[in-house]
């Protein structure tokens, strides 16, 4: 009987190896994903991965974070652009220049 458990135990961990992919694999999928879709095995080994490692998971998340930054930061600046609010005048533009310039080159 012991036999058979370490023997079932093998066959599971070698399931497991050939279906989780290693740490290094999944965070290269994850960036991936970001850019296409991925084919639904590769979404299902990164969600099974995703399930065991916390490491990857904060990975992924700070990922996802980082885009819908840059995407709220894209979609201000469209808005601020469409609205065809002006921008400093070039008399304000030099004043500020004269003002950040060291006191002898005034």
């Amino acid at each position: 009987m012991a036999k058979l458990s370490t023997f079932l135990k093998k066959i599971l961990r070698l399931l497991m190896d050939k279906l989780m992919p290693s740490c290094d694999v999944v965070s290269r999928m994850v960036s991936d994903s970001l850019d296409r879709p991925l084919p639904l095995w590769d979404r299902l080994r990164i969600h099974l991965h995703l399930m065991f490692c916390r490491f990857c998971t904060r990975y992924r998340r700070q990922l996802m974070a980082m885009r819908n930054m840059f995407e709220n930061n894209h979609q201000k600046e469209e808005a601020s652009q469409a609205t065809d609010q002006p921008g400093l005048s070039d008399s304000a533009r030099e004043r500020i220049k004269q003002s950040l310039l060291p006191p002898e080159d005034h």
